[in-house]
């Protein structure tokens, strides 16, 4: 990454880390499966909500679903208020859906 510093280098390491620079934009599912495998361990762990209750399947769907940032698969999903520390990792995995899915489109437009 050359001289680059400070936030340029945390993009540029991003890009490289998620898509290859673009050049490998499948790069992003393997990040996909990853977090959403983390969200469902994690989110078996909240037992204060119906979250708690789910099954398997259904915390990877629940998970899947809030990391996706514009597919709503299921709009239940968004009316679930978890409590304690689950509940901020559900703010990180988010956030890093929303940073995915940004890092692909720039992937897939520099492609083209």
């Amino acid at each position: 990454m050359g001289g680059a510093s400070g936030a340029r280098w945390i993009v540029l390491t991003l890009a490289a880390g998620f898509t290859g620079f673009g050049l490998y934009p499948s790069m992003a599912i393997g990040w996909v499966a990853f977090f959403v495998a983390i969200g469902t361990v994690v989110f078996s762990f909240e037992r204060k909500s119906e979250v708690g209750a789910y099954g398997l399947g259904e915390r990877i769907a629940y998970s899947l679903d809030t990391f996706l940032p514009v597919v709503r698969l299921r709009p239940h999903h968004y009316e679930i208020d978890l409590v304690a520390w689950p509940k901020y990792y559900l703010y990180f995995h988010k956030l890093m859906g929303y940073v995915l899915a940004s890092f692909l489109i720039a992937a897939l437009n520099a492609s083209v």
